[in-house]
């Protein structure tokens, strides 16, 4: 508004987020639950926006790529859809998982 003293302020965009929360083994589904609830709240204060939510239920961690095939096709095609550029999974990763992620071809067999 040119003249008046006002400036429009635009407010930086939030980056986009999907977490992935993990129960294996004989880990209730509600402890599950809870704890992506916690790692949304610490996206939220880490001023990321959270877009995607999942939650993977196995016996055990795939070996190859910690999520079953199925969520590591859904990751990609949500991360693409939803413009997503971070994802935050609710695991400790191995040097395996942190190297190799979830590319756009699933290694896992």
């Amino acid at each position: 508004m040119r003249g008046s003293g006002a400036a429009v302020l635009h407010a930086p965009a939030r980056a986009r987020s999907a977490i992935v929360g993990l129960r294996f083994g004989t880990r209730r589904r509600a402890a599950a639950a809870d704890s992506l609830d916690g790692l949304a709240g610490l996206a939220a204060a880490a001023g990321v926006a959270v877009s995607f939510r999942t939650l993977q239920m196995r016996s055990r961690p795939d070996p190859a790529c910690l999520l079953g095939r199925g969520k590591v096709r859904q990751l990609p095609a949500a991360c693409d859809e939803l413009d997503i550029e971070r994802v935050a999974v609710d695991a400790e990763l191995t040097e395996r998982w942190r190297r190799d992620g979830w590319g756009r071809e699933p290694r896992c067999y």
